[in-house]
């Protein structure tokens, strides 16, 4: 299909710019840039952190609209033993151009009903004097094995930017790439992604002030139905007037090929079967350690592992999360938080 619209080269200019290849992936020391978008933090009481992949980071979640350009570049060494940053290259991340923290980012978006605005009101509505600071370090490409790298810098900005306030929420949404990397499931992998999360765990409760007068919440979220990309139906949803999903996965960019290309019911239960095991890893692994670490509220939310994926939730690129997706992900998550009821 030729793309003669004006929107659909724009479209087309958007999603290739975003691709990444495992060439331009930076695996040396380098020195990183830490992907945070954070507020002001003028007289700020209590603080919102975010950890996480694209979903969080909102990657082309303005869709159509313009994105984002206040970003802050902070570098940060990545230490021995920690997995580098995704899409690094020259010490730049250059994905974070397309990513919209401060704008749709269902976590700290401004431009939205987002978890940062809901929870802002919540802590004002208690007391007055209340303000809440937010910072997003999700990485486009985050896997969990980058949580524990992206914990230690919340926990170093925040001593710095608030360091007399208090953590009023940390989030924590991972585990979608690591889904789309392959389709075997091993029980090394489970391995891994526990101790990952038990290091991610570690290092938040070392962080936590002395001046924290209660258990920090952190809400650790499912990942979503990632195979149901594959469905007749979403492939047949329009994004213009003369291109549909499969058009956009066809002819600009196929994101996460493994897990949304099927044909027939075995491969779709075989695509099904390596999501529902990594949510199962992750969620397992978050009941087990949550005992450990009295520092910390941990608790599980399982809402986007049931949520039925729809045509009009995605992006430009029919993979991520739009306006509405990320919209629709920090009205599920805030309804089943279990600390400001």
């Amino acid at each position: 299909m030729k793309l003669t619209t004006m929107y659909a080269c724009a479209l087309a200019a958007v999603v290739i710019g975003a691709t990444v290849t495992s060439a331009q992936v930076a695996q040396s020391e380098v020195r990183a840039a830490k992907p945070v978008t954070s507020s002001n933090h003028k007289e700020v009481t209590h603080e919102l952190i975010t950890l996480g992949d694209s979903i969080s980071a909102a990657f082309i979640g303005y869709t159509a609209t313009k994105p984002q350009s206040d970003f802050n570049f902070f570098g940060h060494d990545t230490q021995p033993g920690e997995v580098p940053p995704p899409h690094v290259k020259d010490g730049v991340r250059y994905p974070a151009a397309l990513e919209s923290k401060d704008g749709y980012s269902w976590a700290t978006g401004q431009k939205i009903d987002s978890i940062a605005k809901r929870l802002g009101a919540w802590l004002y509505v208690k007391n007055t004097k209340n303000k809440l600071g937010w910072m997003n370090l999700a990485e486009s490409g985050g896997l969990v094995s980058h949580m524990p790298r992206q914990a230690r810098w919340a926990m170093e900005d925040f001593a710095k930017e608030n360091p007399n306030g208090q953590i009023a929420l940390i989030t924590l949404m991972i585990g979608s790439n690591d889904a789309c990397a392959k389709l075997e499931s091993t029980p090394e992998e489970a391995v891994k992604i526990r101790a990952d999360l038990k290091a991610t765990f570690d290092r938040l409760s070392a962080g936590i002030p002395a001046s924290q007068t209660a258990p920090v919440p952190v809400s650790v979220s499912s990942l979503p139905k990632i195979y149901e990309l594959g469905t007749e139906e979403i492939r047949a949803y329009p994004v213009t007037s003369s291109m549909t999903c499969a058009d956009v996965r066809r002819d600009i960019r196929d994101s996460c090929s493994l897990l949304s290309n099927w044909k027939t019911p075995e491969e779709f239960a075989i695509r099904k079967a390596r999501v529902e095991w990594v949510n199962a890893v992750i969620r397992t692994a978050t009941f087990e350690l949550a005992p450990s670490y009295p520092k910390l509220s941990i608790a599980w939310d399982n809402q986007l592992a049931e949520y039925t994926l729809q045509g009009p939730d995605l992006a430009a690129d029919c993979f991520h999360p739009g306006k509405r997706g990320q919209a629709k992900i920090a009205d599920m998550l805030w309804q089943n938080m279990p600390w400001f009821k």
